[in-house]
């Protein structure tokens, strides 16, 4: 019968024959059920290493049962255990299974393929705007390990460390190209992620010698603090500072909402501010149209039974201007606005002076003193404003009240509006939807607008138009779909009428030039104040 030389009976035979001392234990075969020990704590010891071995009541030694040798197994390690048995007493099925591991330690690289690979995972971080963990999880490690083999992605701590060192060095390069800028003009505007964390981007602007216009993100700063002028200001001092470019600056560019005046003022009253074009634009479009007027119900104290109905504005949270007079497109002079007590006006992140409550409240004023200003409009004859008066007050017809277009206008929004959210939220709408669009090959889908976005209205009413023949199949069928009751009365409620789309079709005709001046004026690889002329005289 043969005799396997790894069992516990000959390995007892085998010290006993050497003449060496072994316990009484080990002259017979440990039992299998040994290797289910109970510990101290009441943990089993699994481990096929403790047939041939004993552990400590307190589980912080083992002894060999074949020669009594003890050893250290804290926090119940079998690994120096183990390594006895496989060196002395020739226990080599206790190796641990490291082929699979071993197999790509065995494939070397370069050195300098290794680097050139983490440049390129660096680089896929930065264009790609990646996590840094993106190449250590477990189906981007296959296919690294499929398409070079040996080759292990840089850690996430590696990633960070490297663009902080890529940081450092092209933050010295953009202060070695600073210095040969004679002259520079600045934008900049506060933006916000999704996580409600504040940054202040600023952006430079110059020419080179032979005349190549640069335009480039100089500082991209964490802001927690109150968006005051003097902080805003503050932080602005401090970057200039650190590139050097403090006495370089002619101009600052950005919107017209009073933190940012203050801060221009602040920072020096020699540096022309010029207010951004294309968000005035912006504030024309929104306020003159009322895409955001609001229809407050106020009650009579006197008598209860009483309502009346005002159309009333809110302030654009982004446009924040709280002059409201045509002051001329180019004036880079900003208005001084003072308190009665003579003092600035506190101006919050978007120069916002009011909560939103005193706003609805006196939201009846600012309409009465928005139509003053346009009423008594003057402006000066001995020079050319024709690019900005308001000539499409003399087309308007008399008998036509102005407040009825607005309501007009901001009803048909909110139908659409709540059409685009309808579609968003429900599963069976969304579903139809999708198919139409499949069916009909249209891709284009309806996007809510946003007050703080340029031209969102514009989008939203040309999706409305492009999806027409969608909506009106929804619409058509609503009773056909598997919908609640509250849902179809609501499809009901919200169905554009045939004049409903004719407004529509007037306020995307009335909108895209606006869009096409926006979007000329956005350019980034062009002077673009230049343009602001041509754009508004063509508007």
């Amino acid at each position: 019968m043969d005799v396997d030389t790894n069992s516990p009976v000959t390995a007892a035979t085998e010290v006993q024959s050497n003449g060496q001392s072994a316990s009484t234990s080990a002259d017979t075969a440990p039992s299998s059920s040994s290797s289910a020990q109970t510990t101290i704590t009441g943990r089993k010891s699994s481990s096929e290493v403790w047939l041939y071995a004993t552990k400590s009541d307190d589980g912080q030694l083992a002894t060999c049962k074949l020669c009594n040798y003890t050893c250290t197994s804290s926090s119940h390690s079998t690994s120096t255990i183990r390594y006895h048995l496989i060196r002395k007493h020739k226990k080599h099925n206790f190796l641990l299974n490291t082929t699979a591991s071993s197999s790509t330690n065995k494939i070397k690289i370069s050195e300098h393929l290794k680097k050139e690979l983490h440049e390129l995972c660096y680089n896929a971080v930065i264009t790609d705007s990646r996590t840094f963990n993106d190449f250590r999880k477990e189906g981007m490690l296959a296919i690294f390990d499929r398409l070079m083999p040996g080759y292990t992605p840089p850690h996430r701590n590696q990633i960070a460390s490297k663009l902080k060192i890529l940081n450092n060095y092209h933050h010295k390069l953009l202060k070695q190209e600073l210095q040969e800028v004679e002259q520079l003009g600045l934008t900049f505007d506060f933006w916000t992620s999704r996580c409600s964390i504040s940054f202040l981007c600023i952006t430079g602007h110059w020419f080179q010698d032979d005349f190549t216009y640069i335009s480039k993100i100089i500082d991209f700063s964490y802001f927690n603090e109150r968006h005051t002028g003097i902080n805003i200001s503050s932080l602005l001092t401090n970057r200039l500072t650190a590139l050097n470019i403090n006495d370089k600056v002619v101009s600052i560019t950005c919107d017209g909402a009073e933190n940012m005046s203050s801060a221009c003022r602040t920072l020096d009253e020699n540096i022309h501010k010029i207010w951004c074009c294309a968000h005035r634009l912006h504030l024309v479009i929104t306020n003159g149209l009322g895409f955001w007027f609001k229809e407050n119900k106020n009650k009579n104290n006197n008598e209860a039974s009483s309502s009346s109905t005002t159309m009333t504005t809110t302030r654009i949270t982004t446009a924040d201007v709280t002059p409201i007079s045509n002051d001329g497109f180019f004036n880079t002079n900003w208005p001084d606005e003072l308190n009665e007590d003579g003092s600035e006006a506190a101006a919050d992140m978007h120069g916002s002076t009011t909560n939103d409550e005193d706003e609805e409240n006196s939201s009846s004023e600012d309409l009465e003193e928005l139509n003053h200003s346009i009423e008594n409009e003057d402006f000066d004859q001995t020079e050319d404003h024709s690019l900005i008066d308001d000539n499409w007050s003399m087309d308007v017809e008399d008998h036509i009240n102005p407040i009825e277009v607005l309501v007009l206008i901001i009803n048909l929004l909110k139908k659409c509006r709540a059409i685009a959210t309808t579609i968003k939220r429900s599963t069976i709408i969304s579903e139809f939807f999708r198919k139409e669009q499949a069916l009909l090959k249209i891709n284009k889908t309806i996007t809510i607008d946003c007050k703080t976005r340029w031209n969102s209205t514009f989008f939203l009413i040309d999706s409305m138009i492009r999806c027409k023949a969608i909506l009106l199949k929804l619409f058509n069928e609503k009773h056909s779909l598997s919908l609640r009751r509250e849902h179809i009365d609501k499809l009901t409620t919200i169905e554009l009428l045939t004049e409903n789309w004719n407004t529509v079709s007037s306020l995307r005709l009335v909108l895209n030039p606006f869009y096409l001046a926006t979007t000329m004026l956005s350019g980034k690889n062009y002077p673009s104040v230049g343009l602001a002329f041509h754009a508004i005289q063509k508007l």
